[in-house]
């Protein structure tokens, strides 16, 4: 945690509330993907990857904000969706 501090420049990491997640995100707890930053207006959020992560070349796997259901994309489409929905990612190497 001490490094994730510190390579993002944050004094504070904790476990979002589920409050928070559904407020924020518009999902429950549990089912929180990166689909959910569709419904952030507010681009609050911050994201970030590993970059052992998206180094590998395998589809990576999501819930579409229901758990019923998984989603198997590339790397690069993730982050074109991303992209897409206004937001900025940073990758980092933990």
């Amino acid at each position: 945690m001490t490094e994730f501090q510190e390579l993002t420049g944050t004094k504070r990491i904790s476990m979002a509330h589920d409050s928070d997640i559904e407020d924020q995100l518009g999902l429950e707890a549990g089912i929180v993907s990166p689909f959910g930053i569709m419904n952030n207006t507010a681009h609050n959020i911050q994201i970030y990857f590993d970059q052992d992560m998206l180094a590998e070349n395998i589809p990576l796997t999501f819930h579409p904000n229901i758990n019923t259901h998984t989603i198997f994309l590339s790397a690069a489409d993730l982050m074109k969706f991303i992209k897409a929905q206004g937001f900025d990612y940073q990758i980092i190497d933990l």
